[in-house]
């Protein structure tokens, strides 16, 4: 509340809540016109900065649009126009596929509307430099395919409130749907998502949730999509434009798919982090897993999945100017291919041969000029774990690579970047794991329509009876050749029995690839 306080003193004190207000005001100057100054000023000024927020809209929707094109491979703006008013502008750009060889025509363009409020209260929903709502219209045919999945309803809802300060906010949302289509049914639980940013995209962070979809197909079968999570926190590496750092995390609670009546996979508990970092100024470091904790294919039990990888030494400035040059190739693709020759939107432009020519040669320029310098630091790549089975069945590996010095030249020859690698492969699995993919293959093998026949009822006792017979030999015939095939590569030292398992490595150095320790050749098997 606005109170007023008098005393002897020129001084009139106004509080506002707990917020005091001094005014060194002349005797001559009653409240009520000063109220009236205040009110004067209000008028004056909202329209004013409205005014100019609606200058800063424009530059910052400039900008966001630029970042986000720029970011999107093999799509051509066709136009971007900007209509700018008061309280109110709008935004509409044309976007068109630019894939080499593929002759885009105004019917494939997707129109991104941005309807943009001015601050300081855009909308009057609340302050900021401005609120943009986000629309997107499709071409005729994809926005009927839409129509009929989502009717009425917008199929995302974006909003972008930009702050004052700089950097904002958007919001995003996809409503829940369920219904038929002519080949069966659907229900999709929605989707919300919030993505923060910094002025400049200096930071960004987001989280998207969407609690499941599934799908329903009486011929086919069913899939089933469960409950998706993704978060992450990415702030740009000092001094460079493409390079970002942080954490990112996505997990999905579970995948099934049924065919036919039975289930053909299963996978639960999907996760993939990521997680880089650049404590060395000069350089990146990252690393990221990809885990589930069951897979099954059929009546097959896979156990759990295990992906691990690493980086080391990518050296921060090489890096970000080979992402820019790769970056500006890409462009120009997408720039040619917008343009082909014979196109029926721009006739006599770029043949789409020549166009991906020049990319390969772009390609290979960029690559000449910042790979020497990456080099140099001899950036590590590591595979530092594959895995798939349980605790008895099965297979896994391990890997790294090292790049050693390499000189623009080298780039000219394939061969002459071997001796420049360092790299290593490790191999092993159980025996019982081999069993079981030789027994999965058998029993795929003897059976096709058979096994169709079996599930859908088609087949008679005896008949069941011989064909499970018959696949037991198949299994058996399978296994055999297997073991004799190991035996074979184990007296040719490709591989090295151990106690229920097989395993062998591989070793690039120098030029030279080692084989469990020995050179690659016929001598292999002999004893050192």
């Amino acid at each position: 509340m606005l109170s007023e306080h008098h005393g002897g003193s020129p001084t009139t004190a106004y509080q506002c809540n707990n917020l005091d207000i001094d005014i060194q005001a002349s005797p001559k100057i009653s409240v009520k016109k000063l109220i009236a100054l205040l009110v004067a000023a209000g008028v004056i000024g909202f329209p004013a900065s409205t005014w100019y927020f609606g200058r800063q809209a424009q530059a910052m929707s400039t900008q966001l649009t630029s970042t986000v094109t720029a970011a999107i491979p093999y799509v051509s703006v066709v136009s971007n126009d900007y209509q700018k008013g008061f309280f109110k502008s709008t935004q509409t750009l044309k976007l068109r596929p630019a894939l080499p060889g593929f002759d885009a025509k105004p019917e494939h363009e997707i129109s991104v509307v941005n309807v943009i409020e001015h601050g300081p209260l855009p909308g009057f929903k609340g302050v900021g430099a401005a609120r943009i709502t986000h629309s997107v219209v499709l071409p005729p045919e994809a926005q009927k395919a839409v129509a009929a999945v989502y009717g009425q309803q917008s199929p995302i809802n974006a909003v972008t409130v930009m702050n004052i300060a700089g950097g904002g906010t958007t919001t995003l949302s996809s409503p829940k749907v369920s219904g038929k289509t002519p080949e069966g049914t659907f229900a999709f639980q929605g989707l919300d998502g919030v993505v923060k940013f910094s002025s400049g995209m200096q930071s960004f962070n987001y989280s998207v949730s969407a609690p499941g979809l599934e799908y329903s197909d009486a011929k086919q079968g069913k899939l089933t999509l469960g409950a998706l999570a993704m978060t992450g926190a990415q702030t740009k590496v000092a001094g460079t434009e493409q390079l970002y750092v942080g954490k990112q995390e996505s997990t999905v609670t579970g995948v099934d798919v049924i065919n036919a009546g039975k289930p053909t996979l299963s996978m639960k508990q999907i996760r993939y982090a990521v997680d880089s970092s650049n404590a060395e100024k000069d350089f990146m470091n990252g690393s990221g897993k990809l885990n589930a904790a069951s897979i099954k294919a059929g009546e097959l039990d896979l156990g759990t999945f295990d992906y691990e990888f690493s980086m080391q030494k990518l050296h921060v400035a090489s890096l970000d100017a080979l992402s820019k040059s790769i970056q500006a190739t890409v462009s120009k693709a997408s720039a040619d291919a917008a343009n082909p020759a014979g196109s029926t939107a721009k006739p006599g432009g770029v043949n789409p041969m020549q166009s991906a020519m020049g990319m390969n040669n772009d390609m290979l320029a960029a690559l000449k000029q910042h790979l020497p310098e990456l080099s140099k630091h001899q950036p590590s790549f590591t595979l530092d774990k594959l895995r798939i089975g349980t605790d008895k069945d099965f297979a896994m590996a391990s890997a790294s690579v090292r790049l050693l010095l390499i000189a623009a030249t080298d780039l000219d020859n394939p061969m002459a970047l071997i001796p420049k690698l360092d790299a290593s492969l490790n191999v092993e699995l159980s025996d019982s794991f081999l069993n079981l993919l030789a027994g999965t293959a058998a029993s795929r093998i003897g059976g096709g329509a058979m096994d169709n026949a079996a599930v859908q009822g088609q087949m008679t006792p005896e008949m069941q009876a011989a064909f499970e017979a018959q696949k037991a030999q198949q299994a058996a015939q399978t296994k055999q050749m297997v073991d004799a095939q190991l035996q074979g590569a184990v007296a040719e030292g490709y591989i090295i029995r151990g106690v229920g398992k097989v395993s062998a490595q591989l070793t690039l150095k120098a030029g030279q690839l080692l084989v469990n320790g020995r050179p690659m050749g016929p001598n292999m098997a002999q004893p050192k």
